[in-house]
């Protein structure tokens, strides 16, 4: 049996992984190393990677996808014999090093050094890097040095405490003066302030300036656009307050970036690209993190020459559920390059949190995690601490015990939601007070799974709360009406007519007024837009829903939660990462209840995402790429 058909017989191979190595086999010629690579680079592209890093895999057992440490018998070749096979396959692999220009490659594989690449990938990372360097190298001041700093003086007043203002003031000003700015920080850090502050000094420096709003999903956007219509606090120069809402002198609403660039319908191309470039003068992407590689590199590609970048985002969150990390790439080479290079002069890092008091457990917890501080105090003992309130590990039992348990913390943590739904249903009073009452009792307490599926993933969590629940919430509910009252409901699938977007949370409600006759049912969803502050969408109108007492952590990138409950596994898990962990336990405002094992927390702390990718190389490289 060839190795392909015994990885394929093992399960080590999907069938497009297997496929496309027969395609190389088949049509191109290509050897068994050779296909064994293509493959093999297929799969990683599926596991979210850019590129096969062929010293990392070559000479070792190939083991099977999302196992711990199960091999097959099948081994890669060694280094130096599987790269003169890689060479020598010219009907399928193009060396990058022999392209003068990136429309030579023209073949499926390119070979750069150690890595290999889908040609697509290649072409992406290096046409991102060009464009990223290039931005990083224009220095561009929208104003004068006097009229620069009286805008900052008034925006970012000095007298507040060291650090604080001063890291917000640093990161507005790099976007002032450079076409790139990469601004990152932890939740509470004031990413959404400095921006906000941002957008209005550039309006201010430049009148008639065109600014673009967006980010990689429509909750995301839809919730930039909330925080830009929020008045801005504070007094500026001289006592004058600053401007209230920043009105209509940019976009009203922020979009996300498929829409940006122009989705055409039949075409794998956008609208927007380097001939047809972007009408907008400066282009402000929030959750960048989130934002895969060809997706940074068709935007970056659609900037016209003249504008500026500015990128948002927390690296240290989950990336993006496409190949890349494209945020993280970035910022580690920033790192690197210190402020040595236009690059790393182009990166600010917010540090101080506004969310979270200054002792709280929480942040010893999230600087635990991402591994800052005493290297010698693992985060497990932050977490196990009796002297850090609001931080509670619990041991997860069997899967029966388990759902009774979280039953019973679910109907606990809700309590008051609870209540409000019956004062609500007994007094037939669903104005916009009792909503809003309603949203913020239910924020109080959420419960977070590392998984969708098993007997701790989100589904499982969500029968088992709801059972419990349903009879509190809705005892006069009929059998399989999915429609009762409270229930907590959250969009799995954009829809752009009714303005509801994958991951918003709504809440099922009756009509604000009684009315003669049976009353409807509507689930509300928070809207700044709307004159009571809430959106009201019938049922039969809604786009795909689930039930939200349980969410995963993907899911709830973008909410928080007074009190979090993280339910992880039983067991070792390769999705259980330092990001998932960091990601789940930043939702809390004030504690957070990890459910799991001990060795699998510090486990799940140790594992870094690894996503194989030459971008940050390229980056710091002072090399010109080809093209």
């Amino acid at each position: 049996m060839s190795a392909l058909e015994a990885l394929r017989e093992a399960g080590a191979l999907g069938p497009l992984d297997y496929w496309f190595a027969r395609f190389l086999q088949d049509r191109l010629g290509a050897g068994e190393p050779v296909s064994l690579a293509g493959a093999l680079v297929c799969r990683e592209v599926a596991a979210r990677g850019v590129c096969l890093d062929l010293e990392a895999v070559a000479g070792r057992a190939i083991a099977l996808p999302g196992e711990e440490g199960r091999a097959t018998g099948v081994r890669s070749p060694a280094l130096a014999e599987w790269t003169e096979a890689l060479r020598g396959a010219t009907g399928a692999v193009r060396l990058a090093a022999d392209a003068a220009r990136l429309e030579d490659l023209d073949r499926p594989l390119v070979l750069d050094g150690r890595r290999l690449y889908l040609q697509r990938y290649y072409l992406h990372e290096t046409r991102l890097a060009g464009r990223l360097r290039s931005l990083a190298l224009a220095e561009d001041p929208v104003a004068g040095e006097t009229e620069l700093g009286r805008v900052l003086d008034a925006l970012f007043p000095l007298g507040g405490p060291p650090g604080d203002d001063r890291q917000q003031r640093r990161a507005a000003e790099v976007a002032l003066r450079r076409r790139l700015a990469v601004i990152t920080g932890g939740p509470g850090t004031g990413k959404t302030t400095t921006v906000r502050k941002l957008v209005l000094a550039l309006l201010g420096l430049r009148p008639g300036i065109r600014i673009a709003l967006a980010a990689p999903t429509g909750k995301a956007a839809h919730r930039m656009s909330e925080c830009m219509g929020l008045p801005l606090e504070g007094a500026g120069a001289a006592g004058q307050r600053l401007p209230g809402p920043l009105g209509g002198a940019h976009p009203a609403q922020a979009t996300t970036l498929h829409r940006l660039l122009g989705v055409r319908r039949g075409y794998a191309s956008f609208r927007h690209d380097g001939s047809r470039p972007l009408p907008y003068d400066a282009v402000v992407v929030d959750e960048a993190s989130m934002v895969d590689l060809p997706l940074m590199a068709a935007l970056a590609e659609a900037l016209p020459d003249h504008a500026r970048l500015v990128l948002l985002g927390d690296p240290d969150q989950l990336a993006s559920v496409e190949p890349g990390a494209v945020l993280a790439d970035i910022c580690e080479a920033a790192r690197g390059a210190g402020g040595r290079t236009p690059l790393g002069a182009s990166w600010v890092a917010l540090g101080t949190r506004h969310r979270f008091g200054a002792a709280s457990g929480l942040v010893e917890l999230l600087e635990a995690v991402q591994g800052e501080g005493d290297p010698a105090r693992p985060a497990l003992e932050v977490l196990e601490d009796p002297a850090r309130a609001g931080l509670r590990r619990v041991d997860l039992e069997a899967p029966r015990a388990f759902h009774d348990a979280i039953r019973e913390r679910a109907v606990e943590g809700h309590g008051d939601y609870l209540g409000r739904v019956r004062a609500c249903r007994q007094g037939g009073r669903w104005g916009p007070d009792e909503v809003a009452a309603l949203f913020e009792a239910f924020r109080r307490f959420t419960i977070l799974c590392a998984l969708r599926r098993g007997p701790y993933g989100a589904d499982a969590v969500n029968r088992a709360v709801e059972q419990a629940l349903a009879r509190t919430v809705a005892p006069h509910a009929r059998p399989g009406d999915a429609w009762y009252l409270g229930r907590p409901v959250m969009v799995t699938r954009n829809d752009h007519v009714q303005r509801l977007y994958n991951g918003d949370l709504g809440l099922v409600v009756e009509e604000p007024l009684p009315r003669a006759g049976p009353p409807r049912r509507w689930v509300a969803f928070p809207d700044r837009s709307e004159p009571d502050g809430f959106r009201r969408v019938s049922t039969p109108r809604l786009p795909p829903c689930e039930t939200a007492y349980a969410v995963t952590v993907h899911k709830s990138q973008g909410s928080e939660y007074d009190t979090v409950v993280l339910v992880l596994a039983d067991g070792p898990n390769r999705g259980l990462t330092r990001e998932l962990l960091y990601t789940g336990i930043s939702r809390a405002r004030r504690s957070v209840e990890v459910w799991t094992s001990a060795r699998v927390f510090s486990e799940s702390c140790a594992r870094l995402t690894v996503r194989a990718s030459g971008l940050r190389g390229r980056l710091m490289s002072p090399e010109a790429h080809p093209g």
